[in-house]
Order: structure tokens, then sequence, then C-alpha cells
């Protein structure tokens, strides 16, 4: 009985330490928060490109798409993958075919019309 009753305390002990020690929720705001009014002052100072012209986008500021294999980058792999009837080139380059793009319900059959990799295009995006 004594050797049940010391186990029962230890349970008990050892319960109370668990829950004493467990870390409380924390809240952390990201620093500079606006309040509304200067956010909106903030987003009346922004630049909005006229849509099609892609001002201050600069391919060159992105890296290029991984190689997957032989010849094949990330962005090949995955038109040929999701096209229909695609052809390649020697350096894999989609030539033709014909691809769906969800986002906009249409087919396209050129691979420069359709986006893998996002929604919003990089140039129109305006990054």
């Amino acid at each position: 009985m004594r050797g049940l009753l010391s186990v029962a305390r230890a349970m008990v002990c050892a319960a109370a330490v668990t829950v004493m020690i467990q870390p409380a929720a924390g809240h952390a705001e990201p620093p500079g928060i606006p309040d509304a009014d200067a956010a909106r002052t903030l987003l009346d100072g922004l630049a909005v490109a006229e849509e099609g012209s892609a001002s201050g986008y600069s391919r060159e500021e992105f890296p290029h798409w991984n190689t997957i294999s032989g010849e094949c980058t990330t962005r090949e792999t995955v038109l040929q993958r999701d096209g229909t009837d695609v052809v390649v080139d020697a350096e894999c380059r989609a030539t033709a075919g014909t691809w769906y793009s969800s986002y906009d319900d249409q087919t396209v059959t050129a691979a420069s019309d359709i986006d893998i990799d996002h929604v919003l295009s990089a140039p129109a995006s305006g990054v």
C-alpha cells in the first residue's frame, strides 16, 4: 500500500510540474504596423503601371529554371507533363502542343503563353 501511495504521489507531482512548465502562448506583432490613415496614405503613394507595360521588370533579376534531366529544365518538364501533344526540340524546348490554363479558362498553343509557377506574371506583378 505504501508503495502504491508513493507512486501516486510521484505521478501527481510529475503532472503538476508538467503543467507548471508549459510555455504560455506567445503573441507577437511585426514592428511598424501603420494605422488605417497611414496605410491609406502609403497605398495612395504607390505607382500603378499601365497593364502590359512591364515597367521596372527585368528578367535578369531572377534566376533561371533548374535543369531536371538532360537538357530539360523544371519549366520544360512541367510543360511536357501538363500539355497535350507536346513536341520538343533537341534542347527540350516545347515547339508545339496545347496547354489549358484553369486560371483564366484559356487553351493556348504557344508554350510562352502559359505560366506554370504563378497566376500573375512577374512583369505584371511589378517585382
